[in-house]
């Protein structure tokens, strides 16, 4: 499998951001969902949440899969939840989807704590394949109808965290 995908991108500080939210947010966590992530593509920042049960649902994308991480090909959209998750990740996959708002809301509803990141204030035109650029903190929260309860700007990207109780 070719990693270039993931060795362009591993070292950017939004992951680790996407970490240290996951772990302040949901330290006793055993289950975890992720969205889109990019297993298919061969992104491997999974591996640094070995601690929890994993499963990531995303389109299929070269049939790629990672040790003990369950990958359900499926159009998130059209998959029924067999639980409610400790924690979903969903990084730079809302900005693709032409019905954000209820992604988004299916999301929250997956989780009790739930990370999401997009690219921030990208210009529109700047990727072909984003359909609502620019994204900003208004733009998520009329997605999601809520504000999160932290968020922050790095790698120009907006990582955003949402929890059931707060």
């Amino acid at each position: 499998m070719n990693n270039t995908y993931w060795e362009g991108r591993k070292d950017l500080q939004y992951y680790r951001t996407v970490r240290e939210f996951a772990e302040k947010y949901c330290p006793d966590g055993k289950t975890l969902l992720d969205v889109g992530g990019g297993v298919g593509l061969g992104c491997r920042y999974l591996e640094w949440f070995d601690r929890y049960e994993r499963t990531s649902v995303e389109t299929p994308t070269r049939g790629c899969t990672m040790d003990d991480v369950r990958v359900l090909h499926s159009d998130f959209m059209d998959w029924e939840p067999d639980q409610q998750y400790d924690l979903v990740l969903c990084r730079q996959v809302l900005e693709h989807v032409h019905d954000a708002s209820a992604f988004a809301r299916k999301l929250l509803e997956c989780g009790c704590v739930v990370i999401i990141s997009v690219p921030y204030r990208w210009p529109a035109g700047a990727c072909s394949e984003h359909v609502h650029d620019p994204v900003d903190e208004s733009k998520l929260n009329a997605w999601t109808e809520r504000e999160p309860v932290e968020s922050a700007v790095v790698d120009s990207r907006l990582v955003a965290v949402y929890s059931q109780d707060e």
